[in-house]
């Protein structure tokens, strides 16, 4: 129904199947709504279309076995680190543990005071090696130098075991020594 002009206003228009008068600003509105529907639906298809692995739109469903699978637990998040300085103060102390990732020759030449030893590809079955890593509060876990890998992949291990605070030390062994922190060779303790 159109409007009809009156002393100068225009009525309100209204709509046929109520017969009631639209609220003032509704043609508006709802222009405003799709506008935002549509600048929301290109932003998000601009975002999956950046993705690694963009999301189907309208296609089939994955199924396949890995499309079900949860990330491993050791992927999730990365271990945190822990500087020399900080874990140097925390050595000794009650409930901390400190982890040497690299090959046992290694280790046997000199390590971290009371450090165990378990390599990286450790199947970590040894059950003496298993207890002390269930009553550590916090394991300090390292290997030759920051480059080196080892700490990080046994760290993000042990966590999948359920260890809670399991930390990589920045710099590794050789920013230990350097330091002058307490260290000792031979077999371990």
């Amino acid at each position: 129904m159109a409007g009809v002009e009156v002393s100068g206003y225009k009525a309100r228009q209204m709509d046929d199947a109520t017969t009631q008068p639209r609220p003032p600003g509704f043609v508006r509105a709802a222009c405003e709504a799709a506008a935002v529907c549509l600048v929301a639906a290109v932003v998000g298809l601009a975002a999956n279309g950046t993705r690694q692995r963009p999301l189907t739109v309208g296609g089939p469903v994955p199924t396949t076995p890995e499309s079900c699978q949860a990330p491993p637990v050791e992927d999730a998040r990365p271990v945190p680190f822990i500087e020399p300085t900080l874990a140097s103060k925390r050595h000794g102390q009650a409930g901390v543990l400190f982890v040497d990732a690299r090959p046992r020759p290694d280790f046997t030449v000199a390590h971290v005071a009371g450090a165990i030893s378990i390599s990286a590809d450790d199947p970590l079955t040894d059950p003496a090696h298993l207890q002390a890593l269930r009553q550590a509060q916090l394991v300090v876990v390292y290997c030759d130098r920051p480059q080196c890998g080892l700490s990080t992949r046994l760290g993000q291990r042990l966590r999948a075991l359920g260890l809670l605070d399991v930390r990589v030390l920045a710099e590794g062994w050789h920013a230990w020594y350097v330091a002058g922190f307490p260290a000792q060779s031979g077999g371990e303790l």
